[in-house]
This record gives structure tokens, C-alpha cells and sequence, in this order.
């Protein structure tokens, strides 16, 4: 925005932004909407896999008992 302020067309005779609070609110709202959509991303349904492996065995002398348990949520690329 500060670039915009300072930036001036000598063709036009204008800057890239008008210097004015107004200016510079209408800069801001329109910025708003260029970033990302944090609140559908965060809330949006995504897809996640759960896993769990048991293993356990032995002998009289020998006890094991292996326990694994997982969670891979995927990321999806909304292409935007």
C-alpha cells in the first residue's frame, strides 16, 4: 500500500494510491479479500485416517505385548 503511495505515473499525473483515508480504506478492504480464507480452511471437511496395530506373543519366560496406534490427517490443495 505504502508503495502505491509513493508510486507516481508522470503520464497521468497521479500516484499508484490516493494519499486519503478513504483511499486507503478502500486499499485495505479490497486487500482482505487476497488472503487466504483461513475460516473455510480450518473449518472445511478434510479427509484423516486412523490406524492401530496389536501385536503380542512369547513364552513362559518371555512376555511381549506391542501397541501402535496412528492419526495422518491429509492435507487437500484447493488449487487457490
Amino acid at each position: 500500500m505504502y508503495q502505491l503511495i509513493g508510486q507516481y505515473d508522470k503520464t497521468s499525473g497521479q500516484f499508484g494510491l490516493a494519499n486519503t483515508a478513504a483511499a486507503r480504506a478502500e486499499y485495505l478492504r479490497a486487500a482482505e479479500y487476497r488472503n487466504t480464507d483461513w475460516f473455510d480452511i480450518l473449518f472445511s471437511n478434510g479427509l484423516q485416517s486412523n490406524h492401530s496395530l496389536s501385536a503380542s506373543g512369547g513364552s513362559e519366560n518371555l512376555g511381549r505385548d506391542d501397541n501402535h496406534t496412528g492419526h495422518s490427517p491429509r492435507a487437500i490443495d484447493r488449487g487457490g
